[in-house]
C-alpha cells in the first residue's frame, strides 16, 4: 500500500516570530480546498491508505476536558476517508514532545513545572531537528518525567480520546491502525550515554509503557479489524544509533502480537549504504517480538534535493521487499493561499522535505512534490505516476522485475523471514492473495511455477 501523513497541526505551530498561538478554532487540514477534489485526488495516485496524525494537545480544553467540536470535525473528516475506501491509521503524533518546545502533541499537563515557561523554536530548514535529542536538558529531563510521572495520564487521555472516537463517527467503521506513540524519546539519548551505559533501566521503559497500552486499549477495539502500531524510540529511526536502545521485550500474548504491526520510520537517503542495514535491524525487530507486520510509517529526504539519486534507491528498496509506505507528507496548503489559517501558510522553519501539496496555480490542481531541487520533484513525481494505474503499471514493473518462475504460499507469519532473505539476497518479491512471488527462488520455502492473473492478464 502506499500512503501519505495529513495533519491539521504541523511542527512547532500555529506560530509567527515570538508569537505563538495555543490552539486552532477548528480542524483543516486540507484549509479552502475542495475536499472531494482533494481526496480524489489521492486516489488517482493509487493511495490507499491515510496516517491521520492527532495531537493530544490539540484536543484538550485549558480544563483538561475534551474539545468536543474538534474532536467530531476529526471524525468528520476521518469518515469520509472511510466513505472513499481509504485505510485509515489514527496516529497520536508527537515530535520533540510538545509544540512549545519546538514539536507537536503534548499538553503543558506533560512538561515538568519548571519548564512549562518555555518556548524553543529549532533551526532554518529542520537542521538539527532530528539530532536535538542529543543536546537537550530539556528534551531529557521531559522524556525521564514522562516515563515516571505520566504514563497512566497517556493511556487515560488516548482511551478518552478514542472512546469519543467512536461516539463521533457515523458508522461501524473504524481506524486500520492506532499507532500508539509518534516517535518516542528517551531520556539516555542525551550525550549518546545509551551507546556506553547497555545495561540503563529506562530501555525497557518503552516496552513496560506498550505493553500497559496494548492490554488496556485492545477491550475498545475488540469488534473492530484495529491493529496497533508500535515504534521504536525516536533516535531509532536514525542509521546513526539505530536499535542501540531498542524496545526491550513486550509483556503481551501472542494473541496480542498478531494485532501489533511495528512502525519504521526511514529518513536517511544520504547513507545508501546503510539503508539495507537500516531495515534489516528494522526486520529483525519486528520477527524478534513477533509482531504481524511492518509498515513504514515515515519517509523522506532530509537533504531538500541534494541527494535524489539515493533517495529514489530508497524508494525503489520498498518497492523491492513490497513494503507498506506512507511519505511525510500530503499538505494541500504548503506555501499557497489556500490555508484556513495564515500561520499555517508556509513551515515556520522553511521545511521543505518531500512535501506532498496542491499547485499554486489553481485551488487544489494535481498534487506533486515540492523540494528545494526540480530534477528531485519530477523525481517523485515520476516514482507516484508509475503506480498510479494500479494494474497496467503493475504488470509492467512486476514482467521486468519478476519472471514468475517462483511462486509458494506465504502466511502472514513468514512475510519478515521473507523480506529478511530477499534484502539479503536481493531478491524482488510481491505478496498477493496468499501467495509470494519471487525474482529468485527464497530458501527454505516451497518454489514451483504458477501462472499468475493480475487483472486480467495471465503471465507465466
Amino acid at each position: 500500500m502506499y500512503g501519505v501523513n495529513i495533519s491539521s497541526t504541523v511542527k512547532n505551530k500555529p506560530q509567527i516570530g515570538d508569537v505563538y498561538y495555543q490552539k486552532r478554532n477548528s480542524y483543516s487540514p486540507i484549509g479552502n480546498n475542495d475536499v472531494h477534489q482533494f481526496l480524489q485526488q489521492l486516489r488517482l495516485h493509487n493511495i490507499t491508505l491515510i496516517r491521520q496524525i492527532i495531537c493530544i494537545d490539540e484536543v484538550l480544553n485549558e480544563d483538561d476536558t475534551l474539545r468536543l467540536d474538534y474532536l467530531q470535525q476529526f471524525a468528520d473528516f476521518s469518515q469520509l476517508l472511510f466513505d472513499y475506501g481509504f485505510k485509515v491509521i489514527l496516529d497520536f503524533h508527537q515530535d520533540i514532545f510538545s509544540r512549545q518546545l519546538g514539536g507537536c502533541g503534548l499538553p503543558l499537563k506533560y512538561i515538568p513545572i519548571h519548564h512549562r515557561n518555555i518556548i524553543l523554536k529549532l533551526g532554518h530548514e529542520s537542521k538539527f531537528w532530528g539530532s536535538s535529542p542529543l543536546y537537550s536538558t530539556i528534551q531529557s529531563e521531559c522524556w525521564a518525567n514522562f516515563y515516571s510521572n505520566c504514563q497512566q495520564m497517556y493511556k487515560n487521555d488516548l482511551l478518552r480520546i478514542i472512546t469519543q472516537l467512536k461516539v463521533s463517527l457515523k458508522s461501524f467503521a473504524f481506524y486500520s491502525y492506532i499507532d500508539l506513540i509518534n516517535e518516542p524519546g528517551c531520556s539516555p539519548v542525551k550525550y549518546s550515554k545509551f551507546i556506553f551505559e547497555h545495561n540503563i533501566p529506562q530501555r525497557t521503559q518503552l516496552s513496560q509503557l506498550y505493553s500497559m497500552l496494548i492490554t488496556e486499549l485492545e477491550p475498545e477495539i475488540k469488534r473492530f479489524d484495529t491493529k496497533f502500531i508500535i515504534e521504536p524510540f525516536n533516535y531509532d529511526v536514525s542509521q546513526v544509533a539505530l536499535k542501540y536502545i531498542g524496545l526491550g521485550e513486550l509483556n503481551i500474548t501472542i494473541e496480542q502480537r498478531n494485532i501489533v504491526v511495528y512502525g519504521a520510520h526511514v529518513y536517511q537517503p544520504t547513507f545508501t549504504s546503510k539503508l539495507k542495514a537500516i531495515l534489516l535491524n528494522h526486520l529483525k525487530e519486528q520477527k524478534k517480538h513477533g509482531l504481524c507486520d511492518i509498515i513504514i510509517g515515515e519517509f523522506g529526504d532530509l537533504t531538500h534535493g541534494k541527494n535524489s539519486g539515493k533517495f529514489k534507491k530508497q524508494l525503489k528498496l520498498f518497492k523491492q521487499l513490497d513494503l507498506t509506505q506512507i511519505i511525510w507528507e500530503c499538505d494541500p496548503n504548503y506555501n499557497t493561499e489556500t490555508c484556513t489559517f495564515v500561520q499555517d501558510r508556509y513551515p515556520w522553519n522553511h521545511e521543505d522535505m518531500s512535501i506532498m501539496r496542491g499547485l499554486e496555480t489553481t485551488k487544489l490542481g494535481n498534487l506533486y512534490f515540492q523540494s528545494a531541487k526540480s530534477k528531485h520533484v519530477k523525481i517523485l513525481k515520476s516514482f507516484y505516476e508509475d503506480i498510479e494505474n494500479t494494474y497496467i503499471r503493475s504488470i509492467e514493473w512486476i514482467g521486468a522485475k519478476i519472471r514468475f518462475n517462483y511462486c509458494f504460499k506465504a502466511i502472514q507469519a513468514n512475510y519478515v523471514d521473507i523480506r529478511i532473505f530477499a534484502l539479503k539476497h536481493n531478491i524482488w518479491i510481491l505478496f498477493e492473495n496468499g501467495y509470494c512471488y519471487s525474482s529468485s527462488p527464497v530458501l527454505g520455502f516451497d518454489n514451483h511455477k504458477l501462472i499468475y492473473c493480475l487483472g486480467g492478464v495471465e503471465i507465466v
